[in-house]
């Protein structure tokens, strides 16, 4: 929705992964938007940041979602030395190169929720 200010998602144990409605940095709080419910305030996060790049169907990739690349290459997006990039198993490649090729079929902490 337009009413966010950040395009920031974040990893709890108890949601998985959401949106981020608010960021308190002063007291390191994120609030999570869990609907249909009242948004969940939490300080057990990791944030995930956005590369602003988007996959084959329009949604944007964060770190720590999972990809797949043509039929069977899966990896992973990481930020790693102030860029973003996809770990394969045998290859690192600049996410500027393939976004646009890449599907987005879950991320790193799925079935982690408590």
């Amino acid at each position: 929705g337009g009413s966010k200010m950040y395009d920031l998602k974040a990893y709890t144990p108890t949601q998985g992964v959401k949106s981020v409605t608010r960021y308190n940095f002063r007291t390191q709080e994120v609030e999570l938007e869990v609907a249909p419910y009242m948004p969940v305030k939490t300080k057990n996060f990791k944030l995930l940041r956005c590369s602003e790049l988007k996959d084959i169907w329009g949604n944007l990739i964060y770190e720590d979602y999972i990809v797949k690349y043509k039929d069977d290459l899966i990896g992973v997006v990481k930020f790693i030395k102030g860029k973003f990039v996809v770990e394969f198993k045998q290859i690192t490649v600049d996410l500027c190169n393939i976004y646009d090729r890449l599907l987005i079929i879950g991320d790193v902490y799925a079935g982690n929720e408590q």
